[in-house]
């Protein structure tokens, strides 16, 4: 029997059936790589704000009578394995088998993984998140250079999104996605290297990764131009890796379009735009490989695809050819630290979510339906209930133990974690209705969804 506890091996994704990770492909940092690999580059190094000043954090109160982990009051059999850093606040769902994810910042031309406190282990493969430390040759000296904030255009209106100039309907799809982003697009310089990021706001907000920022409360921000303006760290979520920075509204050259994952589907181009190795400006292409995939110890919802990302990439945009962001570009799945073509990006749904909270000063909470699921004992599509908390949403509804939730929202469940993917992509308060099979009958309930961590 699985459960929603973190440690309970993972079912599949949303159709097309997707294979779970298999507990031996452990997740794992990406290696350092020596500073004498550097690429050199330029002379002008980019502008790191001095700061030792840590950011706000972004509080999540604990929620009453659950403990982390399991994020049920009663008692859940599940096989055990290490429990996430984080304390857990998020249900619905069985979780992958102990994945870490090391995600991935870009350094100065280098590739080298933010090693979450431990070091790649030599055998079987992990997620890596794709950020890596700024790096130097090492007889060089780094200096610290500070940097004006820089005004992009005369105007004092930014443009509210990017637009491509006309054509004559020869322009490559790739092409015309890349020119409606890249305006958008930017690169994130800290002491500890090189990400990226998305303006998605024409009051200077900025998506990007946790683990991009760090614990600064200034960054440097690198435009499409060239042009660069020191950003405000608004705040950061670690469990969901969310963060948001802010600059000026009149630096803004242009904005994002947000789209969403709710109706994305496999085989669809995905076009990736950052820094990877800190070249900014990268544009690769592949397709969307799976929708609703749970990844990592905090078990986010996330789209795979297999557009080259890589150090540097992490907190720049995943878009689809209309150049609408899907995603925010997070960790690789490798075992060698290199690009293998599975890479994933945190859900757009869900990083508007936790960005909206953050922008507004309130503490980060994502939706909850409450209950444990598993998979079917007669091999039926959908979850299982093996568990519903007291006072939660799905109890408020009248789902109870044995219930076999095989829809929510309108979308057919494969499996138990694609019921975990669609609670988490929607907002506390969201009312769904959810179809279940009770004693061989087909019932419909109306749920309004709780709120965890916040």
């Amino acid at each position: 029997m699985t459960t929603e506890n973190p440690e309970t091996p993972a079912e599949p994704g949303r159709w097309p059936y997707i294979d779970p990770i298999e507990p031996s492909q452990a997740a794992q940092p990406i290696p350092a790589v020596g500073p004498t690999d550097a690429i050199t580059y330029p002379p002008e190094p980019p502008a790191y704000p001095s700061s030792s000043e840590a950011i706000p954090p972004v509080s999540r109160p604990e929620l009453p009578s659950v403990s982390s982990p399991p994020p049920v009051t009663a008692p859940i059999e599940t096989p055990v394995a290490a429990a996430p850093t984080a304390p857990w606040f998020l249900d619905d769902e069985p979780a992958p088998p102990e994945p870490k994810p090391s995600r991935l910042r870009g350094g100065r031309g280098v590739l080298l993984g933010l090693l979450l406190g431990a070091v790649i282990a030599a055998s079987a493969f992990g997620l890596g998140r794709i950020t890596a430390p700024d790096q130097e040759p090492v007889a060089a000296n780094v200096v610290e250079v500070t940097t004006p904030p820089t005004s992009l255009v005369g105007s004092v209106t930014p443009p509210p999104v990017a637009t491509i100039p006309q054509t004559d309907g020869t322009v490559e799809p790739v092409v015309a996605a890349a020119a409606i982003v890249t305006p958008a697009v930017v690169q994130i310089n800290t002491t500890l290297g090189t990400g990226s990021g998305v303006i998605y706001s024409a009051d200077g907000y900025i998506l990007t990764a946790a683990h991009v920022v760090g614990s600064a409360s200034n960054v440097s921000v690198r435009f499409a131009d060239g042009s660069r303006t020191t950003g405000t760290v608004v705040g950061a979520d670690e469990i969901t890796d969310v963060a948001v920075v802010m600059i000026e509204p009149t630096e803004v050259p242009a904005v994002a379009v947000l789209g969403t994952g709710l109706d994305l589907s496999v085989g669809q181009t995905a076009v990736a735009v950052g820094s990877p190795f800190e070249l900014d400006q990268t544009v690769t292409s592949g397709i969307i490989s799976a929708v609703d995939r749970i990844v990592g110890a905090d078990r986010i919802s996330m789209v795979q695809t297999d557009a080259a990302i890589n150090p540097g990439n992490s907190g720049g945009p995943l878009v689809d050819l209309n150049g609408r962001v899907l995603g925010i570009n997070d960790v690789i799945f490798t075992n060698s630290g290199d690009n293998a073509g599975v890479g994933f990006a945190i859900s757009i749904d869900l990083a508007k979510i936790v960005a909206d909270q953050i922008t507004a000063g309130e503490p980060v909470s994502t939706a909850l339906l409450g209950v444990s699921v598993g998979a079917s004992t007669d091999g039926d599509a959908g979850g299982l209930v093996t568990q519903v908390s007291p006072d939660s949403a799905a109890a408020s509804a009248g789902i109870e133990v044995g219930d076999l939730i095989v829809a929510f929202d309108g979308d057919p469940l494969r499996g138990p974690n694609e019921l975990r993917a669609e609670v988490i992509t929607r907002a506390p308060g969201t009312e769904v209705d959810i179809v279940l099979i009770r004693d061989g009958e087909q019932v419909t309930v109306r749920v309004t969804l709780g709120s965890a961590g916040g």
